[in-house]
């Protein structure tokens, strides 16, 4: 039998499908590649975000870190550390899976990063090497897995002590450790994925449309209403809805019954991009830790690197709520110049309470972005639940499935548990990236 057309409506933004199997709210990193998840399985998909482009919010912070947990250890439950190594290890196979490829991953990591252990430290130096020899056991033993990498690369340490840098104010840093920690190129990555959602014949996009309602349509679909960016309304019907939007997601979660596991709250937060420089390239990617202290991403080779010495990038701390419009603008950006410039020096200032000789480089963007964090205190305080990342990702009520993106890290491993949550335990992913 002939199948009939499927019903379509102009929302001022081009035609979407009034009715797909299912709606993935949010077309950052997470959504999108639980866009691509789904429509492997089978699924015709449609991807709706409130931005006019995809990977452009979030998932664009010019950081992109994979957590290997050794800036956890405040969580002396090991929770997150151990989610962090989990995550860690099945960002490069899940990504990988539904690329259909395996991307230059050389030439997306920058050089690993360096721990600097700050004299306020909320840990000493021996507090944290006794950590992270338990964190560095959980991850070798997940890399025993053929099917595993740390990014494309399989370390054998996952750090190790070593000298101060030349340059560092040795009366504020008091010891040094090399990590096998990387952070990845985001622009490049980004691109793959984007490539990769609209080449695929089974998923629509729907951007610059607004999500302002999720509700139950019977006893098996879900009805999504949208705005476009002109004010065209629309509904379309799903068999599942998937919520992977960022600063919203909780705020739909709790709309549609389910228990909130922890208080969340928002966390307005500068990136800075500068060019490289000789000097930055020098000192390279560092993290200052474990307190209110900043990290430095300095690939070894291109134009830029980026910096963010935490206190100087967070403008403002609300409970979980609506995005204001102030942030919401602050989002689209441009970020005005003279905040940028403020926001550099800042930056450089914090930067030079460790490394003295710290230059003031050319600014090439400020961008502005959302933290979701647990609790309503921060990382300068020893009790934070800023410290914990251990909530588990997925949450489901009926045709509603809920996936807390928490770190970049941890996207390809919360697609691996949304699979088992909708398909089964015959999701393909390494057992140990499950558990």
């Amino acid at each position: 039998m002939r199948k009939p057309a499927v019903q379509q409506t102009y929302a001022g933004r081009g035609w979407i499908s009034m009715q797909r199997d299912v709606l993935v709210l949010g077309a950052g990193i997470q959504g999108s590649l639980a866009a691509l998840m789904m429509a492997q399985r089978g699924r015709r998909v449609t991807l709706v975000d409130r931005a006019e482009a995809m990977l452009s919010k979030a998932s664009l912070n010019y950081e992109g870190r994979i957590h290997s947990g050794m800036l956890y250890a405040m969580d002396a439950s090991f929770r997150t550390a151990e989610r962090m190594v989990q995550d860690a290890l099945a960002f490069a196979p899940t990504v990988e899976r539904l690329l259909g490829q395996t991307p230059d991953w050389a030439g997306l990591r920058a050089k690993a990063s360096t721990y600097l252990v700050h004299r306020d430290s909320h840990l000493s130096p021996e507090d944290l090497a006794r950590f992270w020899a338990r964190l560095e056991g959980a991850f070798l033993e997940g890399l025993r897995d053929q099917r595993v990498t740390y990014v494309g690369t399989r370390p054998d340490r996952l750090f190790r002590p070593t000298e101060l840098p030349r340059t560092v104010n040795s009366d504020a840093i008091v010891s040094a450790f090399e990590s096998a920690e990387v952070c990845l190129d985001q622009q490049r990555l980004n691109a793959l994925i984007e490539a990769a959602v609209r080449a695929h014949p089974r998923i629509e996009l729907a951007l610059g449309r607004d999500v302002l309602a999720i509700e139950p349509k019977g006893a098996e679909a879900m009805s999504v209403s949208l705005r476009a960016t002109d004010g065209m309304m629309t509904t379309c019907t799903a068999g599942l809805v998937v919520n992977c939007l960022w600063e919203a997601r909780g705020l739909f979660d709790a709309a549609m019954g389910l228990e909130v596991a922890a208080e969340e709250s928002l966390r307005l937060k500068y990136s800075v991009v500068v060019e490289s420089n000789d000097v930055l390239r020098d000192i390279g990617s560092i993290v200052v830790t474990h307190g209110a202290f900043g990290s430095m991403v300095v690939p070894p080779v291109g134009p830029h690197a980026f910096l963010s010495w935490y206190p100087s990038c967070i403008e403002e701390r609300l409970p979980l709520q609506p995005l204001p419009a102030r942030w919401r603008a602050l989002q689209a950006g441009p970020v005005e110049q003279a905040v940028a410039q403020r926001v550099l020096e800042d930056n450089v200032a914090g930067f030079r309470t460790v490394f003295p000789t710290f230059p003031m480089p050319n600014l090439r963007l400020v961008k502005a972005g959302v933290i979701v964090a647990q609790g309503d205190t921060d990382i300068d305080q020893a009790k934070s639940g800023f410290h914990r990342r251990d909530e588990y990702p997925i949450r489901q009520k009926g045709s509603y499935v809920s996936v807390a993106t928490g770190k970049y890290t941890s996207v390809g491993r919360n697609v691996c548990l949304l699979e088992e949550a909708v398909f089964g335990l015959e999701a393909s992913a390494p057992a140990v990236l499950m558990a």
